[in-house]
């Protein structure tokens, strides 16, 4: 309970940030809107957007520490790259911009991204929120920070793979890191987390019959979402 205890303390903290975001840009938007350009309050309501998905992804982890069970799926077909990737990499335009860079540091090709399968959206952009989130926060440094996003078409199951030039995961450590709760060292000394991201993720992705895997641990460090085709 003590261990539990800690981590619960690790998300109400974690979900003060994103709670501050929206309230700072519904602010915002309620006191320029009149002079504001369209693309000006498209970003500025996509950033509340996507805090809102991220206060919603750690409600769920303090809603399995209260009842030990976590959501169902709930899967419709879709265009995975599209509804989910693409959305979720412009979502990130938020933290690059506070970084001074943008979109062009996360590459994939168009054509690529016609996953059309069945997912549950929600588990699914956490998932990818997850796996883009951590490349930034454990980059090595701004100047180094590069995300590609590779699909590889199967017969029965779409392999993607995101791949990133960050400060990787720690030797000894590439079985531990789907650990409910763990944190590499480097991972401890770089930023504050709850150890709770790819936990979930691996939970997700096993739910609606996909899977999530450490590839390469570094240089480039990869990891691979496997999705099952699913007919119409």
């Amino acid at each position: 309970w003590r261990r539990r205890r800690g981590q619960l303390d690790v998300l109400r903290h974690e979900i003060a940030a994103p709670r501050q975001a929206v309230m700072d840009n519904a602010l915002f938007l309620q006191r320029h809107w009149p002079t504001l350009t369209a693309e000006k309050i498209d970003w500025k309501l996509d950033d509340i957007f996507l805090d809102g998905e991220m206060i919603d992804s750690l409600l769920d982890k303090i809603e399995y520490y209260i009842t030990g069970h976590l959501k169902e799926a709930k899967l419709e077909f879709c265009n995975v790259g599209a509804a989910v990737i693409k959305k979720t990499i412009f979502h990130q335009s938020r933290l690059l911009r506070s970084m001074n860079l943008d979109l062009s540091r996360i590459t994939h090709v168009q054509a690529d991204l016609r996953i059309w399968t069945k997912v549950d959206k929600v588990k699914a952009t956490a998932v990818f929120n997850n796996l883009f989130g951590n490349a930034i926060k454990y980059r090595k440094s701004n100047e180094s920070l590069r995300i590609d996003v590779t699909v590889e078409s199967l017969s029965d199951r779409f392999l993607i793979r995101v791949s990133d030039a960050g400060i990787g995961v720690d030797k000894g450590y590439e079985d531990r890191i789907f650990d409910e709760g763990f944190r590499t060292p480097s991972a401890v000394e770089r930023a504050q987390g709850s150890g709770l991201g790819l936990w979930l993720a691996r939970l997700y992705m096993r739910e609606i019959g996909g899977d999530i895997m450490l590839e390469r641990p570094r240089d480039p460090t990869i990891f691979r979402v496997t999705l099952l085709r699913w007919e119409a």
